[in-house]
């Protein structure tokens, strides 16, 4: 008998389900009435599929984009059309609508569950993909064929190297060279983006897109209205106000925000934070995250949907000696993505080639090198200013800006 956890409390039929579940061959184990029972069962036990509904108390698509990256089978029941799109949003695949025989219900769940995989159902048996339909992924859809679609994740080691700033100057340079480009300040340590750039934003861009994506209500216009312009084609999605607010930055809706981004802009540049880490307690010996921390998640999201990754680094020994012991973490969440490393310091105190070169071929790093001299005093008047870092770059910086921008869209 194949077991499973039920956790669909608002269907009056709940009681019918469970009793006709053996009929064909499944055992509920576990009946779950709000979202931390659910949680619980399916961290007892990583092998068992979950069917859930929409109206779950306190469930969000975080928990059910938990339960998916766990790599079980996830079944939702939807009773009317607001379910489905609501289990849509949260990215559920297989998708039953019950309308009241309980019998032929759970003989559809059985079914899936004996297909081990919901996106490939029998040829009787047809729950459907909404996210494929779904009419608030995408609106507006802009020409594709002229389009990059690029996302970039700038990561930089411990130290302040530069990363804000440099994320900054690209995504700037990016807008001049004809771009829509979409910066977001995706930093859950030290978020600083918005002060740079001297805008008054009394909520987060991204806290905004995250709650939007959660509700399946996230698409290019409603993305365009969370961010703010900066120019003619550059937007900021603001990161969160402070650092203690890092759980307003949900995984799955991270998953969604850049996906949706990525479709809606020619480029996205993403600053994250130094830490990648898996970070958080194991639930069980199986090893699953299902209740680990995720503070890491916009980091981690943003650098597994990166087409490509712009590394940060202070031209020093010890700037390069974090280079050494931290990048293997970014290189292990995606390592198809190619790197271009940034080294900053300031003009004349640049590591030399020789230095940098032998330090990286122990890392074992084949990315091409951009040497970026930093001026912190320029810098900083230039931020009391209001002025971006791009603007207050030398006529030598934005050659290099340029080439470095180009070469990161093509």
């Amino acid at each position: 008998m194949t077991p499973l956890i039920l956790a669909i409390p608002d269907l009056d039929s709940e009681p019918d389900l469970v009793s006709s579940a053996a009929l064909h061959g499944v055992g509920v184990v576990r009946r779950s009435f709000d979202a931390a029972d659910l949680l619980a069962a399916a961290a007892a036990d990583t092998s068992m599929a979950v069917v859930l509904s929409a109206g779950v108390p306190r469930l969000s698509g975080d928990l059910v984009g938990r339960l998916i990256a766990d790599e079980r089978l996830v079944i939702g029941i939807a009773g009317n059309d607001e379910d489905e799109r609501q289990l849509a949003a949260w990215n559920v695949r297989c998708i039953i609508r019950h309308h009241g025989d309980a019998v032929a219900t759970m003989a559809q769940i059985a079914r899936a569950i004996g297909s081990g995989d919901s996106a490939m159902p029998s040829t009787d048996f047809s729950p459907r993909d909404f996210r494929a339909h779904d009419r608030s992924v995408l609106d507006e859809e802009p020409n594709e064929d002229s389009r990059p679609q690029c996302l970039i994740a700038v990561w930089g080691t411990t130290g302040a190297p530069g990363r804000t700033t440099t994320a900054l100057a690209v995504a700037q340079s990016l807008a001049r060279q004809g771009h829509e480009v979409c910066l977001a300040d995706a930093d859950t340590y030290a978020p600083s983006m918005v002060a740079q750039v001297a805008v008054n934003a009394d909520t987060s861009g991204l806290v905004v897109a995250c709650r939007q994506a959660e509700n399946g209500t996230l698409n290019r216009r409603t993305l365009l209205a969370a961010a703010r312009q900066l120019s003619d084609r550059l937007f900021i999605l603001g990161g969160i106000a402070r650092a203690e607010r890092w759980p307003d930055l949900r995984e799955a809706a991270l998953r969604t925000v850049w996906s949706v981004a990525r479709e809606a802009f020619d480029v996205v540049v993403v600053d994250i934070g130094a830490c990648v880490e898996e970070e958080g307690a194991v639930a069980h010996l199986a090893g699953s995250p299902l209740l680990a921390s995720r503070r890491n998640a916009a980091a981690v999201t943003a650098l597994e949907a990166a087409d490509r990754v712009l590394v940060i680094a202070r031209s020093s020994t010890l700037g390069l000696t974090r280079l050494l012991n931290e990048l293997p973490a970014v290189t292990r969440v995606n390592d198809d993505a190619p790197l271009t490393l940034v080294l900053t310091g300031q003009q004349g105190m640049l590591a030399t080639t020789s230095v940098s070169d032998r330090l990286l071929r122990q890392l074992g790093v084949r990315a091409p090198v951009v040497r970026m001299p930093r001026d912190p005093e320029r810098l900083e008047r230039a931020i009391r200013d209001g002025i971006t870092p791009y603007e207050a770059a030398s006529r030598r910086e934005r050659r290099m800006l340029t080439a470095l921008a180009k070469g990161l869209a093509a």
